[in-house]
């Protein structure tokens, strides 16, 4: 584990952790993991590739059924989790994705990634994803998902989806809702190397299915709606991160990655717009010993739970690089699964 000037302390936040334990028939592991509280006593969580089936012995049983997402429902009370409950379809007595594309809309299938409630409706961004032959990743655009019964049982929902229209990277990496807009980090092809921009629109784009060429992007003292002058407010920028706004510090937040290296950066800033400081190395992450290449990502801070402990509470994806194979054998049982810290803050750092 690493400290930084700003970080007072970092444990592993098993309190959480114990929640995504691989079921023994059902839900056997998946990334993502993003974190919206629907209202006091629910949080949905948002998963991508999902791993369904049983677990034989301590490993993933080779004939589990393996799907592009799933949700979770975590029961609350005073604020802290109780209980959690999985939810995929079914197609034809198999394991399928909860969120399933439209035919008219761009990709194959959807990796939900980032939420939000806005104007009292719950808004999904989706990864759309194009399949190919080799399992590469291959991004096709951006879907957006809009349900209004979201407080109902996951299994009556009414999904609404439309065409974000964006297709020069990821617009969608971190949402923060202020004074009737949506702020979105944003990436571009080239995230890796380049930095996170900052874009806006105004909250009523989910009334009327709008879509990014109303996307406004920060250029430093203004706003365009070309990207062509905005401006990067940190590196490396990276797909699927947050915004935390932290009442204590009065500071936001944000993580970041790259995912080869298996650390995890914290950013900050006293405004949205920046400037942002250098990001800090503030954990190695300790599941990339193993006898195979593993890869971290998916860094990012569940802002309903931090603002009621006080601290930064970050969860982070694992995953083989370069395949799926070592996730079936028992070395890969604690990889591919939700992993938690809790990072305390020395708030005069800021």
């Amino acid at each position: 584990m690493i400290r930084s000037g700003i970080v007072k302390s970092i444990s592993i936040y098993d309190e959480l952790n114990e929640y995504f334990n691989l079921e023994e028939n059902g839900w056997l592991g998946s990334d993502v993991a993003h974190s919206i509280k629907l209202n006091q006593s629910l949080v949905l969580w948002l998963f991508g590739d999902t791993f369904i089936g049983k677990k034989k012995g301590n490993r993933r049983s080779n004939d589990c059924t393996f799907i592009n997402n799933s949700i979770g429902l975590m029961q609350l009370e005073n604020n802290l989790p109780v209980g959690m409950k999985y939810f995929w379809s079914i197609d034809n007595g198999v394991p399928a994705s909860f969120f399933v594309n439209k035919p008219e809309l761009p990709g194959d299938y959807l990796w939900p990634t980032n939420g939000i409630i806005l104007n009292n409706s719950l808004i999904i961004f989706s990864m759309a994803v194009n399949q190919t032959m080799d399992n590469s990743i291959d991004i096709a655009g951006t879907v957006v998902i809009k349900i209004i019964n979201y407080n109902d049982d996951p299994n009556k929902w009414v999904i609404d989806m439309w065409d974000f229209n964006y297709v020069d990277g990821i617009p969608h990496a971190g949402l923060y809702a202020s004074d009737s807009y949506l702020y979105f980090f944003i990436t571009n092809r080239n995230y890796s190397p380049d930095g996170m921009m900052l874009g806006r629109m105004g909250d009523d784009f989910i009334d009327y299915k709008k879509n990014s060429d109303k996307l406004e992007y920060y250029c430093g003292t203004n706003w365009s709606y070309s990207n062509k002058n905005s401006i990067q407010l940190f590196k490396p920028g990276n797909t699927e991160t947050s915004i935390y706004y932290c009442d204590n510090t009065k500071h936001f937040f944000s993580t970041t990655y790259k995912p080869q290296d298996n650390r995890i950066l914290l950013t900050w800033s006293s405004r949205l717009t920046g400037p942002w400081s250098n990001p800090e190395i503030i954990y190695n992450v300790p599941e990339k010993n193993k006898s195979f290449p593993v890869h971290s990502y998916a860094a990012r801070i569940h802002g309903w739970l931090s603002q009621t402990k006080g601290v930064l509470i970050i969860s982070y994806a694992t995953n083989e690089f370069g395949g799926i194979d070592n996730l079936m054998r028992s070395e890969g049982i604690d990889i591919y699964r939700p992993r938690f810290i809790e990072v305390q803050l020395n708030k005069y750092c800021v």
